[in-house]
């Protein structure tokens, strides 16, 4: 983590610019937020959002360089919490270019503008840099993935490491939940089962 400190009351305004913010992290970010926190949220045009979402959504694609520069440009983000990325192992595997494109590309994009913008960032990295032969990691455990999504996460690491901004990493296990009202157990399994119910 990056020592270097960007001092703020804890009355002045925060503008804070959250990607990814229609998963189940960024839906879930925007609950707790503070009075003194001001929420934009870049995503998908067209994408369904939840009504539980809280934070002003700004249409854009995290691919699009201009786009995303525009809408640091109209936040200027005093933190930026970096949640978007190809999550599914399976698809990251398959789809080596388009998940390249999000999770390594797109890290170094938004990497970019936070150092132009002066932001700190946050970047939600994931346990899969690791092999899972140990029990407790700590900061320095050496790396060891056994897939491309996590050799991925290694390279967009390494982006925010070697960046000059103020940074934080955190390498999330799994994460449990729904993102929208509505969705629950007793929604998932059924649709899981039907298949092989026939």
């Amino acid at each position: 983590m990056n020592d270097r400190n960007k001092a703020a009351s804890p009355y002045t305004e925060i503008r804070v610019l959250v990607t990814g913010v229609t998963g189940l992290l960024g839906v879930a970010l925007q609950r707790p937020a503070s009075l003194n926190i001001s929420g934009f949220a870049p995503c998908t045009a067209g994408r369904t959002l939840s009504p539980s979402m809280l934070f002003k959504t700004l249409p854009v694609e995290l691919t699009d360089p201009s786009g995303i520069q525009d809408v640091f440009k109209y936040v200027k983000p005093d933190l930026v919490i970096h949640t978007m990325a190809i999550e599914s192992v399976d698809f990251a595997e398959t789809n080596r270019e388009v998940a390249y494109a999000v999770n390594v590309k797109g890290t170094q994009l938004v990497a970019d503008l936070c150092c132009e913008f002066n932001s700190r960032i946050i970047y939600i990295s994931s346990n899969a840099i690791f092999d899972g032969r140990t029990l407790l990691y700590l900061e320095t455990s050496m790396v060891n993935p056994i897939n491309h999504y996590g050799e991925l996460k290694i390279k967009a690491d390494q982006i925010i490491q070697e960046s000059a901004f103020n940074w934080a990493i955190v390498r999330s296990i799994m994460m449990c939940g729904w993102s929208y009202p509505g969705q629950g157990i007793h929604h998932s399994i059924p649709k899981k089962l039907r298949p092989s119910l026939g």
